[in-house]
C-alpha cells in the first residue's frame, strides 16, 4: 500500500476531562497543513509498553494514510491519570465520549473522527458509539463485545470465566495497572501519575472475586443497547476466538449500517492467523475513507457478511448471519448413543446418566494454535457420547447451533457443557462447537448463552457461532458433561447428572444448515502485506494430569519484551504473565487458580520490577503486589477477598455467601 504522508509523533499529549483528570495520548499525525479525520483507539494495556507489540504499525500505517491517529490509555492506566476500580466503568465511559469530542475541536482534524480497537478496546469502541458522540462517524472492532461490560468479562453463561479472567486476564492486568508509566515527561508529571495509581487503583482480580461472590445473577447490571448504536460498524470476529458469541450478538442487534467478517482465528489480528490471513489494513482504510473522508470506495456495495467456511477452506459473501437461507435439522438423542433423525417413541425413550467430572474441557481450551483441532476422545469418555451414522453427502452448518436437553442432577449447582464434534473414519473427533449453561443461574439471568423450560427441567444451550464444512462419510456427535474446565469454573461434587430422551423427554440438537451455494460470492481480500511486529515469545500451554492426586492441571504463559522511548532516556519494558487452573476428579470442590505476573522498566541507570501472585479459590482470593526499585524494596500492597460458603452452595445465587476485602 503507497504512502501518502509522512508522519510525525506526538508523545503524551494531555486531555483534560471534565472532572479535572488528564489522559495521555500519543499523536501519530500526517505531515500536511489541511485538517484531517482522527482515529482513536482507547487501551489499557499502555500505549508506551505493551501496545506497541501488536498495533503501532498499524496506527503508523494509517498515520501515513491521511489520518491523525490517538492512542490514549484510559484513566488509572499508563501515563494517564486518575484511578481505576475496573474496567469500563461510568467515569472511564464518560472519557470516551469526551475524548472523541476534544479530538474533533483540534485544529489538526477535519472535524470527522473514527474510533477503532482490539479485545479490551473493541468493547471500549462499541461502547463510545452507543454513547453517540455528535462527531464520531465510524468504529472498527476486533474481538470484543460486552453489553454488560465487566460482568460479561467475569462471567459466560451464568458462571465464573476462570482461566480467561480469574486466572490470567485479572491477574496480569492488575500487575500492569501498578507499573510505571513508561514515558517520562520532561516536566515529572510521571511521578504523580504513579502515586495516584499506587495509592487509588483497585486490583481488577479484586473486584472480579466481588462479582464471582455475588453470582451472575445478582450482580448483572443493566445492558448496554447495541440497537441504539447510530454510527456505522465493522466487526472482525474469530470462529476460535473467545468472544465469537458476543462479537455475533453484538451484529445481530445493531441496526446502523454494519459489516461483519469472520475468520478462523483465534484472539489475533487477520494479518497473524494460523489460516485465512488477509490485509485487514487495505480494508480498514476503505471502511474509514467512505465514513470519514467521502470517498467512494466501494465498501458499502458489497454483500455485509464476509465468512471463512472451515474445512471448506474458502471465504464466501452472505447476506446476514446466520444466512435467511438456512434450514433447521434437529436430530434426536437416543438410545445406545445415537443420534438420528428418527422421532422418539414411548418405546425408545429412556435415561442416560454420568458421574460428574471436574476436569473435562481442557482439549477444548483455545489458548494455541495447535489446540484447534485437538481430538476429543481425550475426554469424551467422561460424560455421554451421541453420533450418527457416516453422512451420505456434505453439509455445511452456518449459524447458532442449539442443543435442549432434558435434565435431572444430584448436584447443588449444575453447568451442563455440550459439545459438537466431527467424527472422521479413524475415529479422531474435532471441535465444531461449544456451549455450556449454569442452571441455577439461568433462573435469574438473560443470557445469549440459553436459558431453561419447563420449569427449570428443559435445558435450552445455545452454543458458540459456526460456518464449518462436513463431509461426507464422516459423523456428527454431540458430547455431554458436567464441565468446561479451565474456562469455566468447575461446580462442586461430586453428583450425577442425567439425561432423558424419547417421547416422554426430548432432547435434540437443532443444527442450521446452509444449502449448497450454486454461485457463492467471495470477497477479494487482500494478502497481507509485510507489517513489521515486534518479536513475541511462543506462549505456554501444557495440560498436565496427576493421577496420583486425580487432578488436572493447565498451566499458560505469555512472555515479551521491547525497547521503548523512555522519554529521559531509551528504555526497555518486559512483561510475563503465567496462571494455572487446577481441578481435582477427587475433590471437586477445590478448584484453584494460581497467577504470577512480572513487569520491568528498565534503563542503563535504573530498573523498576513490579511482581504480582494471586490465587482464587472458592472460599476467596488473595493477591500481593511487590516493587522494587534497583533490586531494593520500594513498595507492596496485599488484599484478600474472603467468601463464606455454606456446604455446597457453590454457584446458586441463593446459597452465596458474603465475604469481606481485607487490605
Amino acid at each position: 500500500m503507497e504512502v501518502e504522508y509522512q508522519t510525525t509523533l506526538a508523545k503524551n499529549c494531555l486531555i483534560e476531562m471534565s472532572d479535572g483528570v488528564t489522559l495521555a495520548g500519543d499523536l501519530y499525525r500526517p505531515v500536511t497543513d489541511q485538517p484531517v479525520p482522527a482515529l482513536l483507539t482507547f487501551t489499557p494495556y499502555h500505549k508506551d509498553g505493551w501496545f506497541p507489540l501488536g498495533y503501532e504499525e498499524l496506527v503508523r500505517a494509517m498515520a501515513q494514510l491521511g489520518y491523525a491517529c490517538l492512542v490514549v490509555d484510559v484513566r488509572g492506566t499508563g501515563n494517564s491519570g486518575g484511578s481505576t476500580p475496573f474496567p469500563w466503568h461510568e467515569r472511564e465511559l464518560r472519557d470516551y465520549y469526551e475524548t472523541v469530542e476534544w479530538a474533533a475541536e483540534q485544529e489538526w482534524c477535519s472535524g470527522k473522527v473514527g474510533v477503532w480497537g482490539k479485545s479490551y478496546g473493541s468493547i471500549a469502541t462499541l461502547l463510545t458509539a452507543v454513547s453517540d458522540p455528535p462527531h464520531l462517524g465510524a468504529v472498527v472492532c476486533f474481538h470484543g463485545a460486552a453489553t454488560r461490560k465487566w460482568h460479561d468479562l467475569v462471567f459466560a453463561g451464568g458462571r465464573e470465566r476462570f482461566m480467561e479472567t480469574l486466572a490470567q486476564f485479572a491477574p496480569r492486568m492488575t500487575c500492569w495497572n501498578f507499573m510505571p508509566p513508561a514515558y517520562r515527561d520532561p516536566e515529572g508529571r510521571w511521578i504523580s501519575v504513579w502515586k495516584e495509581h499506587l495509592d487509588s487503583n483497585v486490583p481488577w482480580v479484586i473486584s472480579a472475586a466481588e462479582l464471582a461472590a455475588e453470582g451472575a445473577a445478582e450482580s448483572a447490571p443493566d445492558e448496554v443497547h447495541f440497537d441504539e448504536i447510530r454510527t456505522a460498524v465493522y466487526l472482525w470476529a474469530g470462529w476460535r476466538d473467545v468472544m465469537i458469541k458476543e462479537m455475533v450478538a453484538a451484529y445481530q442487534s445493531i441496526r446502523a449500517p454494519k459489516k461483519l467478517t469472520v475468520g478462523p482465528w483465534q484472539h489475533v489480528l487477520p494479518d497473524e492467523g494460523h489460516a485465512a490471513r488477509i490485509d485487514h489494513l487495505s480494508e480498514l482504510r476503505r471502511w474509514f475513507d467512505h465514513w470519514l473522508k467521502d470517498r467512494d470506495t466501494g465498501v458499502m456495495d458489497e454483500p455485509p457478511v464476509s465468512i471463512w467456511v472451515q474445512e471448506a477452506d474458502s471465504w464466501v459473501y452472505e447476506e446476514d448471519f446466520p444466512p435467511p437461507e438456512v434450514e433447521d435439522w434437529a436430530p434426536y438423542l437416543g438410545p445406545e448413543g445415537t443420534l438420528s433423525d428418527d422421532v422418539p417413541s414411548a418405546a425408545g425413550g429412556g435415561t442416560d446418566s454420568f458421574e460428574y467430572d471436574a476436569t473435562v474441557g481442557a482439549y477444548a481450551d483455545f489458548r494455541h494454535p495447535a489446540a484447534i483441532k485437538i481430538d476429543q476422545r481425550f475426554e469424551e469418555f467422561k460424560g455421554l457420547t451421541y453420533t450418527m451414522p457416516p453422512l451420505e453427502k456434505e453439509l455445511e452448518i452456518c449459524g447458532v447451533p442449539e442443543v435442549v436437553l432434558h435434565y435431572a442432577s444430584t448436584m447443588p449447582n449444575t453447568l451442563l457443557s455440550v459439545k459438537l464434534c466431527d467424527v472422521g473414519p479413524d475415529g479422531e473427533s474435532i471441535l465444531i462447537s461449544e456451549g455450556w449453561l449454569d442452571t441455577a443461574e439461568a433462573t435469574g439471568l438473560e443470557t445469549i448463552w440459553g436459558h431453561l423450560s419447563e420449569g427449570g427441567s428443559v435445558a435450552h444451550l445455545s452454543l458458540v457461532p459456526t460456518a464449518y464444512l462436513v463431509r461426507a462419510g464422516q459423523r456428527l456427535r454431540v458430547f455431554v458433561s458436567g464441565s468446561h474446565f479451565p474456562r469455566i469454573m468447575p461446580s462442586v461434587g461430586p453428583g450425577e447428572i442425567s439425561i432423558r430422551r424419547g417421547k416422554e423427554g426430548v432432547s435434540l440438537v437443532r443444527l442450521p444448515i446452509r444449502p449448497t451455494r450454486p454461485d457463492p460470492q467471495r470477497p477479494a481480500f487482500l494478502t497481507p502485506r509485510e507489517i513489521p511486529h515486534h518479536g513475541v515469545r511462543a506462549p505456554l500451554w501444557r495440560i498436565e494430569h496427576d493421577p496420583g492426586s486425580a487432578t488436572m492441571t493447565v498451566r499458560i504463559g505469555s512472555f515479551n519484551d521491547l525497547g521503548v522511548d523512555g522519554g529521559e532516556a531509551p528504555a526497555s519494558v518486559s512483561y510475563a504473565h503465567e496462571c494455572s487452573a487446577t481441578a481435582s476428579m477427587s475433590q471437586p470442590a477445590q478448584p484453584a487458580g494460581h497467577s504470577e505476573s512480572w513487569g520491568r522498566w528498565e534503563t542503563d541507570n535504573e530498573k523498576v520490577e513490579v511482581h504480582l501472585v494471586s490465587v482464587f479459590r472458592p472460599t476467596g482470593t488473595e493477591v500481593s503486589v511487590e516493587i522494587t526499585l534497583n533490586g531494593a524494596p520500594y513498595w507492596e500492597k496485599r488484599w484478600s477477598r474472603e467468601v463464606a460458603l455454606p456446604p455446597g452452595s457453590l454457584g446458586a445465587s441463593e446459597g452465596r455467601g458474603q465475604g469481606g476485602v481485607v487490605y
